[in-house]
This record gives structure tokens, C-alpha cells and sequence, in this order.
């Protein structure tokens, strides 16, 4: 029943994200399809992970590295066939 509701979630977003142009810009993802903002530092993160094969944070307590790494978690399975 789990992996049901998991399976209809991928779906929805895999729907919403569509848009080729998200597959290159967790950014702009984030903000139309999960509306959330992300502020420069994340926004840098996010941008990192798609130009590179590692991305590495070095930061203080509460920036928001863990709530980007979510975000990125879930834009990548939404911009990508995740069953191929």
C-alpha cells in the first residue's frame, strides 16, 4: 500500500516537472513546482550539483544545507525516469 502512495507521489511530480528546462534548473523547480525560495546560498548548491559530479558544503548550523539536499533529493527523481 506504501509503495502505492510512494509511486503516486513520483507521478504527480514527474507530471509537474514536465518543463525540459527543470532537468538543468533545480531552481527554478523548486520555486514553480514546490514553491519554495531558495535563498543564494542554496540556490549556489543547487546549481553546483547540476554542473558537477561532487559538490561538497562547508557551513554553520541552521543554513539550510539539509533542507536543500531534500529539495534537490526530490528534483532529481521528478526530472528523471527513475524505473530506466
Amino acid at each position: 500500500m506504501i509503495d502505492n502512495v510512494i509511486d503516486g507521489v513520483i507521478a504527480d511530480l514527474q507530471r509537474r516537472s514536465a518543463n525540459s528546462r527543470y532537468a538543468e534548473d533545480p531552481v527554478a523547480w523548486a520555486r514553480d513546482v514546490l514553491g519554495k525560495h531558495m535563498w543564494s546560498k542554496q540556490a549556489e548548491i543547487a546549481m553546483s550539483v547540476v554542473d558537477n559530479t561532487h559538490t561538497a558544503v562547508v557551513s554553520c548550523n541552521g543554513a539550510g544545507k539539509s533542507a536543500v539536499a531534500g529539495i534537490l533529493g526530490a528534483w532529481w527523481v521528478a526530472t528523471r525516469d527513475v524505473y530506466d
